[in-house]
């Protein structure tokens, strides 16, 4: 069952679809099953304390044999809803065309026991996904919000860069922090690579998550 019915859940539904039945639960009541095998926890988090409240009560509804939560959360929340087999799986990818992305990047798992994530990982692997896990769902959390604010600081660094490029510096001032005051960064700061292409937010994809995270599952020591 897909809890959330959105730019993450659809997708993740939709793919899910292919080797197995799905239900979807979204705003509307709807009268479903008192036991299913699998939940997945798609909608935003905002709200530490509120999200955590949601999953559990959702647990205690539908008493899951696993329970998957592919939000962004805060460190510690999967472990805040462990009551019961609970992994963190976060979704990566562009949002608008996040049922392609599922199955192209890695998906990492991680959880609170042994046998949540080896019942996440057959599950995973049931639709073909690429699977890779991680030493604890903490790890998991904090690499996961790494990389999703690395990305967003990179899009704003080469929108600056485009609009630099085009000579309206008075608009790049006011758009991009980086960018303020009277120095304008050099040449070589703005590409990258012996080639001098420009940086352009098409070319940064999402493996950033794969060089915060081991292969052994653990965060990496960064310089």
């Amino acid at each position: 069952m897909v809890v959330g019915v959105g730019e993450v859940g659809e997708p993740l539904g939709q793919v899910l679809e292919r080797r197995m039945s799905v239900l979807r639960l979204d705003l509307e009541p709807r009268d479903l099953p008192d036991q299913i095998d699998v939940m997945h926890i798609c909608f935003p988090f905002h709200n530490s304390a509120q999200f955590t409240a949601a999953v559990v009560d959702l647990i205690r509804r539908f008493d899951p044999q696993v329970t998957i939560i592919n939000s962004t959360v805060a460190p510690g929340t999967t472990v805040a809803v462990a009551r019961a087999a609970v992994c963190y799986s976060p979704v990566r990818g562009k949002h608008a065309e996040m049922a392609k992305a599922l199955l192209h990047y890695v998906k990492f798992v991680a959880g609170t026991e042994a046998r949540a994530v080896d019942a996440a990982v057959e599950h995973f692997n049931a639709v073909d996904m690429k699977i890779r896990r991680v030493s604890t769902a903490d790890t998991l959390e904090l690499a996961k919000l790494a990389e999703t604010n690395l990305l967003r600081s990179l899009h704003r660094f080469c929108a600056g860069v485009e609009t630099l490029r085009a000579g309206d510096r008075s608009q790049l001032r006011r758009s991009s922090p980086l960018f303020r005051g009277d120095r304008v960064p050099a040449a070589s700061d703005l590409f990258s690579g012996n080639n001098r292409r420009p940086l352009r937010h098409s070319q940064h994809r999402p493996e950033l998550l794969s060089n915060v995270v081991d292969r052994r599952g653990m965060l990496r020591r960064l310089p």
